[in-house]
């Protein structure tokens, strides 16, 4: 598996739980698990310091890289509702099972 960590702080306009909720919900209608080959999961979680984060996992880290260029293109047309671009982070992971 794979995970990209996405960091991004709504600007002071938007930062409200209704801002919040619409960000959210056009982040998850265009960039849906289904319509991504890879993506098994997203999930947006609120930080301590008022900034969220997205954690998508995906399957691969080929199938994240191949769509960068998409979720770029999301991010970007957020852009005005953001303090600054987002903060992206990504690592490989192992699940080891007890037999």
């Amino acid at each position: 598996m794979f995970i990209r960590r996405t960091t991004y702080r709504l600007a002071p306009d938007f930062d409200t739980p209704d801002g919040q909720a619409q960000f959210e919900g056009e982040m998850r209608a265009n960039i849906r698990p289904e319509n991504i080959e890879g993506l098994i999961s997203t999930s947006h979680v609120p930080n301590e310091d008022g900034s969220w984060t997205v954690v998508a996992v995906w399957e691969t880290k080929v199938n994240a890289m191949a769509a960068v260029g998409r979720i770029r293109e999301e991010w970007d047309r957020q852009a005005s509702r953001l303090v600054e671009g987002p903060l992206i982070e990504t690592a490989g992971i192992g699940i080891w099972e007890a037999g």
